[in-house]
């Protein structure tokens, strides 16, 4: 990337339990020219373990996923993972080369889609105002939090966002 540019990369490429969307040459496209130009990487479990070639099943295999891309890529300053299910717990980790930051809520049993894309767009925002590694993933994800369970009590199946910004916008602002 060109110097002062800031690349988030959200790879879309699978989750859990659906695995694998794309063809294999997208995840190739991933690790061999995409990853290398990214400030951030922002994947879910699933998408960790298809571009790193390995099991992410704990956070502890999360992060020692995320240091491994940090070290085999030198433009990645930031790794954050989202979704380690861990039983009735969603665990999220935000990695640099310096620190280390976790954060976990409870898990709400109801698919819908979109709320990966809706984090790493929070994470962004707030990482950006902010600087703060643990701030913007505490912030993002109590935020989809209190998202996926406003959809869930209205039995909808698009994101309720519109409801919850004023609680985002006053979290940034405090």
């Amino acid at each position: 990337c060109p110097e002062g540019v800031f690349y988030a990369c959200d790879p879309v490429i699978g989750d859990l339990p659906g695995g694998q969307y794309v063809h294999d040459d997208i995840v190739h496209a991933y690790r061999q020219r995409l990853m290398a130009r990214a400030t951030v990487l922002l994947p879910n479990q699933f998408e960790l373990s298809l571009l790193t070639g390995s099991p992410v099943q704990t956070p502890t295999a999360a992060l020692e996923a995320a240091q491994g891309l940090l070290t085999r890529y030198p433009a990645l300053q930031i790794v954050v993972v989202k979704g380690i299910r861990m039983a009735t717990t969603l665990h999220l980790l935000a990695v640099s080369r310096e620190h280390v930051t976790r954060t976990q809520h409870p898990v709400i049993d109801y698919r819908v889609s979109g709320t990966g894309d809706a984090f790493s767009a929070a994470w962004l925002g707030l990482y950006l105002r902010t600087q703060n590694l643990h701030a913007s993933l505490a912030c993002a994800g109590e935020f989809l939090y209190r998202v996926v369970q406003r959809t869930a009590q209205q039995g909808q199946r698009e994101l309720q966002l519109l409801p919850e910004l004023p609680w985002l916008q006053q979290t940034v602002v405090r």
